[in-house]
């Protein structure tokens, strides 16, 4: 007879009602994780996007040909990369637009024997890169260095002599590469 009362017991309303209010509170619970995971992972990649964006100026070169050098020994540049967004040059100066590591380069060669030195300064830092051409050498060879420039530091090729610079892009160029924002 106790099992009678104890079935009749179960087979009641109360038990249903109450599994209904816990099968809702654990869908409303899964529906709100899940608009939850579906936000995170959209802000996840809106963020990731966002950083790509601005990293992507990494490992821009920017290359210039020599036009030719002035009488007090500054070397005229025409650019070869059209596209200016770190920097601009007015065909003495290359002026950097954006803080950052950069990669500078340069070769400088002569048309006929003379010693003399080379220089790319900085309005802030001052000698970057140097070189000293011989009686014997044409040329300077490559020369290289990794260097932080802030904008609106300004970059300046001088020679000191007058003599014809060898303006062929292979024998006198300027290279600049962003290395780290």
């Amino acid at each position: 007879m106790k099992r009678c009362e104890v079935s009749e017991s179960c087979q009641g309303t109360r038990p249903q009602r109450n599994q209904t209010k816990l099968v809702c509170g654990l869908l409303l619970w899964v529906s709100l994780l899940t608009i939850s995971q579906v936000l995170f992972i959209a802000l996840f990649f809106i963020t990731t996007s966002a950083k790509q964006k601005t990293t992507s100026d990494v490992g821009q070169l920017f290359t210039f040909d020599a036009k030719e050098a002035t009488n007090s020994g500054v070397i005229q540049w025409k650019t070869q990369t059209p596209e200016k967004k770190l920097l601009e040059d007015n065909g003495i100066n290359v002026k950097i637009l954006h803080d950052g590591s950069y990669f500078i380069y340069l070769q400088v060669t002569l048309t006929s024997v003379s010693s003399c030195d080379v220089k790319v300064t900085t309005t802030d830092r001052g000698v970057v890169l140097q070189g000293r051409m011989t009686n014997a050498s044409l040329s300077t060879g490559f020369l290289g260095r990794a260097v932080k420039l802030t904008a609106p530091d300004t970059l300046k090729v001088t020679i000191s002599t007058t003599g014809q610079i060898n303006i062929r892009n292979i024998d006198t160029y300027l290279g600049i590469l962003l290395l780290k924002d």
